[in-house]
């Protein structure tokens, strides 16, 4: 059954051992470094492989030791291994271990870390530095928990956790084709990153107290706070050098600050200095307009400190009050228009005027950025941002480079302060983003993370967020045990409720219904999947969202033609159209003409209409969207009758969508993809080949209980076999009984007219 997080984190909340941290650590009392620490603890338990970011000399390798630590095995083996500093050609030997002889001089066996570490934890330091030949053998350790040592046959189990750190920024590694995209994607789902001593400067005075306690000194107040306004790009390792090399050097118990200034070349000993060390913290933030945040926060701070006085404020900044008063309203003023147009934008969404949404929204970002950026004014942005990604998917689709572009300046305003629903926004769109791409191992990933954001901030609509993104992605990937657990704790945990969310304009009750309608047409309970359907049909008809409205007569055309409800798949086609063409959802239109173009196909055999449609159709999804693509094509394709001369896009579609389901492992369709194969390598004579993919289509139609599928490809096997064993005859007559109530469906129809007459002709 599907594990819920709930039940993970009670799990992971009652570890009975005492926590063992290491001797080194030093937390400080700064809200980044405590907020770290409360998310290590939280995750520790668990053994989950975690990604750890963070400049250089930040403290990366104290994050990995308190997760071992923390951990379900403190007292096993820590490795810490940093890639950087080994070489390419023993790097694999080091990790992975050799047998005798698989290479020169390998004169004995020899374990590597990955075999050595048991239980415990390895660190991979510098992860970035990997050899791009060794990523996808990490990878499949990621995946699979199985390595193969160098040299050998046999594959082995890694019980331990992996943690990897790396001060690189890998996401451009990935843009610029030096590290794996894949391997970004899995190391990067649970990510904690590691703030720079600027970021923790009210840590330095205890940082200090330790490092000089473990060489017997002292540092007076004035040392520290000259060591404190320094600038320490090196981070902690640095501070701990400096400190180290002063405790050396001084034949003092007590380290005053002249010892210091003497002793470094840094520490800032007038005003202009000491502003300088701060421009130099404020510019390492990498902020845009800076500038303006630096005068805003120096109006509102002397205003503040002034007592809300004026004209005492404008004094200490030395400008006259009419420009303080001028520059504080000036501000005021912009929030203002800013949070109108966003209040503006919100009515457009709720009206179903989408354009008109994304015309307001793109007013409000172009404000917003000439703001000084505080952190209300981000959040504002965010916020823009995040809702322009939404609507413009709704346009254009979650492919598209417009959605990605409003998403990704989304991601770059995310912080730890913003709110767990704006974290949801964000993890939903890339999600989809995920999902449109083809890319379902991340996409279960991100659904994963939605779900643990959920219980971790205790917010029901979140949860209701991950559910439905875990089934969705489970049944698309086969998943039936997943899916089903997913989609029964979503409707025991809100009931047949829909609950819209006006601010990304987003519902996951329809969603939800669709996969379970679909999950129950797949496992051949045909009358549970029209009553499932009645009840995605009266959302449709009650919901006020137009694009929500949409999403359930998408979900109504897969279902009706599966059904094979020709008054419900006509209906469903004529509103998605119309409702599509009105407010331009330019993927729900190409569905739309796609099964009306098929529609007409059945009715006059109109096959040059049908492929034309379908050339349209693969035209207008972007290469991207290619999974779905081809998932329409299978399904499509493989409700029709392929002829003997089937047309080269025909054939083309069924070798693509054969490549594309491959490469991205064993997927719902791909029993369909094979049994569509099948037929036409028959037609084209080609038996012994056909066979063998129809035998895998029942392999895996049947290790997944679609019974629906098993159906279909049964109808082939009676086609064309004369001779069919005993074990799969009885295999069809359990079929025969399971849908001897649902004889009217085309399907089942023409499987039960094929068996009858392969019994008559035995006999």
């Amino acid at each position: 059954m599907f594990t819920t997080f709930p039940d993970a984190l009670q799990s992971a909340t009652s570890h009975p051992q005492p926590i063992h941290l290491p001797d080194n650590i030093i937390l400080g009392s700064s809200s980044a470094i405590q907020k770290l620490y409360e998310t290590v603890l939280h995750i520790a338990p668990k053994q989950y492989s975690v990604h750890v970011s963070g400049p250089t000399g930040a403290g990366k390798e104290w994050v990995a030791n308190l997760l071992h630590s923390a951990g379900q095995h403190p007292t096993a083996e820590f490795f810490d291994v940093n890639c950087s500093t080994i070489s390419a050609d023993l790097i694999e030997s080091i990790l992975f271990g050799h047998e005798k002889g698989a290479f020169t001089g390998a004169v004995h066996a020899q374990e590597g870390y990955f075999s050595l570490v048991k239980d415990g934890t390895l660190f991979l330091d510098e992860i970035g530095e990997l050899p791009l030949s060794l990523q996808p053998k990490l990878l499949r350790v990621l995946e699979t928990g199985q390595f193969r040592p160098l040299g050998s046959s046999q594959s082995k189990a890694f019980h331990g956790r992996i943690v990897t750190a790396s001060h690189r920024n890998l996401e451009k590694m990935v843009a610029d084709g030096t590290f794996r995209q894949d391997l970004f994607h899995r190391i990067n789902v649970i990510t904690l990153n590691v703030p720079s001593l600027a970021e923790r400067r009210e840590d330095i005075p205890a940082l200090v107290a330790h490092f000089a306690k473990e060489q017997n000194k002292v540092f007076s107040d004035d040392a520290v706070r000259l060591l404190k306004n320094r600038d320490w790009p090196g981070n902690i390792r640095e501070l701990r050098n400096t400190v180290f090399k002063l405790s050396a050097f001084s034949n003092h118990d007590v380290i005053d600050a002249s010892f210091v200034q003497q002793s470094t070349d840094t520490a800032p000993s007038s005003h202009e200095e000491k502003v300088r060390v701060i421009a130099k913290e404020l510019l390492s933030l990498g902020s845009e307009n800076i500038m303006s945040l630096v005068e805003h926060v120096l109006a509102t701070e002397a205003f503040a400190e002034n007592n809300s006085n004026k004209q005492a404020a404008a004094k200490v900044l030395g400008i006259h009050r009419k420009s303080l008063e001028r520059r504080l309203k000036a501000f005021n003023d912009q929030s203002a228009t800013v949070v109108d147009l966003l209040s503006e934008a919100d009515q457009f969404i709720l009206a179903n005027q989408y354009k008109k949404a994304i015309h307001t929204l793109s007013e409000a970002k172009e404000a917003v950025l000439k703001m000084p950026p505080t952190d209300e004014v981000q959040q504002l942005n965010y916020s823009i941002s995040i809702k322009l990604a939404a609507n413009t998917s709704k346009i254009e689709g979650w492919s598209s480079s417009k959605t990605h572009e409003a998403l990704n300046e989304a991601a770059k305003l995310i912080c730890e302060k913003s709110e767990p629903t704006h974290h949801a926004h964000l993890l939903l769109g890339k999600w989809w983003v995920a999902l449109s791409t083809s890319d379902l191992v991340h996409a279960a990933q991100l659904a994963q993370a939605l779900y643990l954001l959920g219980t971790k901030s205790n917010n029901d609509d979140i949860i209701a967020l991950g559910l439905m993104a875990t089934a969705r992605t489970a049944f698309l990937r086969g998943d039936v045990e997943k899916t089903s657990g997913a989609i029964e704790e979503y409707f025991y945990f809100r009931g047949y409720q829909s609950k819209y969310s006006p601010i990304i304009d987003f519902d996951p009750y329809p969603y939800c219904l669709e996969v379970k309608c679909l999950l129950e047409i797949s496992l051949g309970t045909l009358k549970q999947a029209s009553l499932t359907k009645s009840a995605l049909n009266g959302f449709t008809n009650r919901t006020s969202s137009d694009f929500a409205k949409s999403a359930g007569l998408h979900a109504l055309i897969w279902t009706s033609h599966l059904l094979a409800d020709k008054s419900g798949l006509t209906s469903a086609i004529s509103s998605l159209k119309a409702l599509s063409e009105q407010h331009g959802f330019s993927d729900y239109f190409s569905v739309a003409r796609l099964f009306e173009a098929e529609q007409r196909y059945l009715l006059d055999n109109n096959q040059i209409s049908f492929n034309t449609a379908m050339e349209h159709f693969a035209a207008e999804f972007q290469p991207a969207n290619a999974l779905r693509l081809s998932a329409y094509l299978c399904l499509l394709a493989g409700n029709t009758e392929i002829p003997e001369k089937a047309s080269p896009l025909m054939l083309a579609t069924i070798d693509h969508a054969l490549n594309l389901i491959e490469s991205n492992g064993e997927t719902l369709f791909t029993p369909l993809a094979l049994e569509l194969n099948a037929r036409a390598l028959s037609h084209q004579g080609l038996d012994d080949e056909a066979n063998k993919q129809l035998d895998r289509a029942w392999r895996l139609a049947k290790s997944n209980n679609f019974r629906l599928m098993l159906v279909k490809i049964g109808t082939q096997y009676l086609q064309q076999h004369q001779a069919i064993s005993e074990s799969k005859l009885a295999e069809f007559e359990v079929l025969k009984r399971h849908f001897h109530d649902d004889s009217e469906h085309p399907r089942v129809n023409a499987f039960l007219n094929a068996l009858n007459h392969h019994t008559e002709v035995i006999a």
